[in-house]
C-alpha cells in the first residue's frame, strides 16, 4: 500500500508531443482547444482545463460537473525546439499543493502515533484508544489519494489525445 502511495504522490510519467507547426500557432491551437480554468468553481461539464503559454503548460481533465479531484494526474511541461521540430515536453503528475499537504498530514500521523503510543505505554491502560485513532486516520489519509487516483483513471489518455489533436491535426482526424 506504501509503494501505490508513494508511486500516486511522486511518480511522475513522462511525456513528449511533437509537431511540425510553429511556437506561436501551436500555442495558439492548443489554447483554443483547452479551456481556462475557473477560479473556485469545476466546469460544466467534461474538459480539459488549464494554462497553455509557450514557457509553461498546466492541463487538467474534470470529468464530473460538480466535483474536484485534487489527486488527479496533471500535465505539467513546456514548449522546447529541437531541431527542425517543436515538442511540447512534460510530465503527468500530482500537483506540488497536493503532494506537500500529503507529506505534512502523513509525517504528522506518524508522529501522533509515535508520541501518543510512548505515553501510553507509560501512562494509565484507558490511553490506548490514541495510537488506535491514529493508526486509523493514517489508513484514512493514505487511502485517499489511492481512491481519488482510481477516480481519474483513464485522464491521462484524455490529456495526451487532446493535445495531440490540437498539434497534429492531420494525424488525428
Amino acid at each position: 500500500m506504501f509503494r501505490i502511495l508513494f508511486h500516486i504522490l511522486f511518480g511522475q510519467q513522462q511525456a513528449t508531443f511533437a509537431t511540425d507547426l510553429p511556437l506561436d500557432i501551436a500555442v495558439a491551437r492548443l489554447g483554443d482547444v483547452v479551456g481556462r480554468e475557473p477560479s473556485g468553481t469545476a466546469p460544466a461539464g467534461n474538459a480539459v482545463v488549464g494554462d497553455v503559454l509557450p514557457h509553461r503548460v498546466v492541463l487538467r481533465y474534470y470529468r464530473h460537473p460538480l466535483t474536484r479531484n485534487a489527486f488527479r494526474p496533471c500535465f505539467i511541461g513546456r514548449f522546447e525546439v529541437t531541431g527542425q521540430r517543436l515538442e511540447l515536453r512534460g510530465v503527468f503528475r500530482s500537483s506540488l499543493l497536493v503532494r506537500a499537504f500529503m507529506i505534512a498530514a502523513l509525517g504528522f500521523l506518524v508522529l501522533w502515533i509515535s508520541a501518543t503510543l510512548a505515553y501510553a505505554l507509560r501512562g494509565p491502560a484507558n490511553l490506548w484508544l490514541f495510537p488506535a485513532v491514529g493508526t486509523g486516520l493514517l489508513f484514512v489519509a493514505c487511502g485517499l489519494p489511492i481512491a481519488g487516483r482510481k477516480l481519474a483513471q483513464g485522464d491521462e489518455e484524455i490529456v495526451s489525445r487532446t493535445i495531440m489533436s490540437a498539434l497534429n491535426p492531420a494525424k488525428a482526424a
